[in-house]
């Protein structure tokens, strides 16, 4: 009984340091490989089972790495090399991918995302749990539901130096508790950036050194009911060409601050359904169809 109680518990010691910190795609990879960098596997569940919590997955080379919804539920970070490009394909009517996890970690970079062209998917990145996500240059393309999708839950979303092309709805969603920061990032002919409140939350959207050109509404603010707070900051930013450069709304407290923001070329540059707009200086609200519709306030940050 002793001998065989030590056999398991040196056979669950294996088990436990299987996994690798780093993991390894590639477009010539096999899902039974064991995910190195001399044994690549080919789609991306197959390095996520294989990575250690905390660890990293590199794609060699550039190719499409999934088949279907990847939920990840780890931290981890996820990147193609210099050089390569890893796309992530929404199909079948869900997502690429999904985080549903509390307390993870993940940061992508140098990702493309798109759907499917005959069996669309829905969202990029749909996340409604965790403790952050940062994407990092990246490109999301062609989405007719939101690319990225945080929702329902408190953590951190940021995105950074990122492009987004041709996504007609809102490139970035983010609804009932998330705390969003995008930085350095275009919208380029692609709709904007949204923070709504439906239910008892606190939603937060920071822009910065961010340029849209030719959204629906470059920046939206919606409070739909009393007990949500909805709050967006747009910093050194250029919203130009599109039906809405800022759009706010409000039941509940929904405020946008502007400072430093050219907002030109809009059939309306700020439009103030309800709520409050504060304008903290250096804001150039010019050539649109109507530059203001409601009242803005001179209150500077502090």
């Amino acid at each position: 009984m002793r001998l065989a109680l030590l056999v398991g518990l040196c056979l669950a010691g294996a088990a436990a340091h299987a996994q690798s910190f780093r993991t390894y795609l590639a477009s010539y990879g096999i899902d039974t490989n064991p995910c190195s960098v001399t044994a690549p596997c080919r789609l991306l569940p197959a390095a996520l089972n294989a990575v250690a919590d905390g660890g990293d997955i590199w794609m060699l080379d550039s190719a499409n790495f999934n088949g279907g919804t990847v939920n990840i539920p780890k931290s981890v970070s996820i990147q193609a090399i210099p050089g390569q490009v890893g796309s992530l394909v929404a199909v079948a009517g869900a997502p690429a991918v999904s985080i549903s996890t509390g307390g993870v970690t993940i940061r992508l970079r140098n990702l493309a995302f798109t759907r499917n062209a005959t069996n669309p998917g829905t969202y990029a990145i749909e996340m409604t749990a965790g403790l952050s996500l940062s994407v990092e240059d990246s490109a999301f393309t062609n989405f007719v539901s939101y690319a990225v999708y945080p929702h329902d839950f408190n953590g951190r979303v940021s995105v950074k130096n990122t492009t987004f092309t041709h996504n007609s709805d809102y490139a970035m969603f983010g609804q009932n508790g998330p705390i969003m920061t995008v930085m350095g990032s275009h919208f380029i002919q692609s709709g904007g950036v949204a923070a709504l409140g439906t239910a008892s939350s606190t939603t937060v959207l920071t822009v910065s050194d961010c340029t849209f050109a030719g959204s629906n509404a470059a920046v939206a603010v919606d409070s739909e009911i009393g007990t949500a707070t909805v709050k967006a900051a747009v910093n050194h930013s250029r919203l130009e060409n599109g039906e809405y450069g800022v759009y706010i709304r409000g039941v509940g407290p929904a405020s946008v601050a502007l400072s430093d923001v050219m907002i030109t070329g809009n059939t309306h540059g700020v439009f103030q359904d309800s709520g409050t707009v504060l304008s903290a200086g250096n804001n150039q609200i010019v050539g649109n169809g109507t530059d203001v519709a409601g009242t803005m306030t001179t209150a500077p940050l502090r």
